[in-house]
């Protein structure tokens, strides 16, 4: 049996391709973004939906990362998602959006206030085990 294993910023998270099933924990801290203030506002995710390794990458046996750019508005929506690198180009490229697309992230806060937190990164790193 194949595993994936998604490197995820400051998180490491291992997910079993067969089961489909990954862990995490909640209120996980996972990058950074911009508040109004260009200070840097911390996101949170509270759910993360399983990883699905693209079934051409598999059968290939190729590894690769996506590094993706978006925001996260006041209520905790995740928008302006965007590619911002990725080796090799296009392959996991599908694959690692509709991961982040399936996240839950809280609400970002600055000063104790729901603010829009611009900029921030994450990578996920595919690779067979």
């Amino acid at each position: 049996m194949y595993r994936i294993r998604l490197l995820v910023t400051n998180v490491l998270l291992v997910a079993g391709l067969v089961a489909g099933s990954s862990s995490f924990a909640a209120d996980t801290y996972l990058t950074d973004g911009k508040g109004p203030s260009g200070s840097d506002v911390k996101v949170y995710i509270s759910k993360v939906p399983p990883l699905k390794y693209p079934r051409k990458a598999l059968r290939l046996g190729v590894e690769g990362y996506v590094r993706l750019g978006f925001d996260v508005s006041e209520k905790g929506d995740l928008i302006d998602l965007r590619v911002i690198d990725a080796k090799p180009r296009a392959l996991f490229d599908k694959a690692a959006m509709q991961f982040i697309t399936g996240m839950k992230f809280l609400v970002p806060k600055e000063d104790g206030q729901s603010v829009r937190a611009k900029d921030a990164e994450f990578t996920v790193k595919f690779q067979l085990n």
